[in-house]
């Protein structure tokens, strides 16, 4: 598929294609989709996606009925790298993606952050002491 959004050529034939992903429903139901992510020789990421009657990739088919579409998204670098962590493997990603050490500092640091809040609630729930539930998890993971 090839469109010109905002004057700028998208072209699945032309582009590096990258990934893609799958819903997770059947190929013949409503909800089903798929996108690929492609780079352009230019650097400029886009998304080709598709979808059935009820995927986000539907559009209307008059009133109250809808039908599966296609189309083009252009996206940002900071955009096709989320869309990249979500769905790809970490070899994967890397094939692609440069990892910079402040990466692993940044997602070290919202990982503590995110798993001290969870530990913080689940001490909470359970009435019990933080170094409780972080001695129970350990305990759980290395056994």
């Amino acid at each position: 598929m090839n469109k010109i959004i905002k004057g700028k050529r998208y072209d699945t034939e032309t582009a590096k294609h990258i990934a893609t992903a799958y819903s997770i429903h059947p190929r013949n139901d409503f909800s089903y989709w798929e996108e690929e992510l492609y780079r352009k020789k230019t650097g400029e990421f886009f998304i080709y996606g598709w979808g059935n009657a009820n995927s986000r990739y539907s559009k209307s088919a008059g009133f109250n009925t809808w039908t599966g579409s296609e189309k083009i998204i252009p996206i940002t670098e900071s955009e096709a790298r989320a869309w990249a962590e979500d769905h790809l493997l970490a070899d994967e990603f890397e094939k692609h993606f440069d990892i910079t050490p402040e990466d692993y500092v940044i997602q070290s640091v919202t990982m503590s952050a995110n798993l001290n809040q969870i530990v913080r609630e689940l001490a909470a729930e359970e009435g019990s002491s933080i170094s409780a539930i972080v001695t129970e998890a350990l305990e759980k993971f290395f056994n």
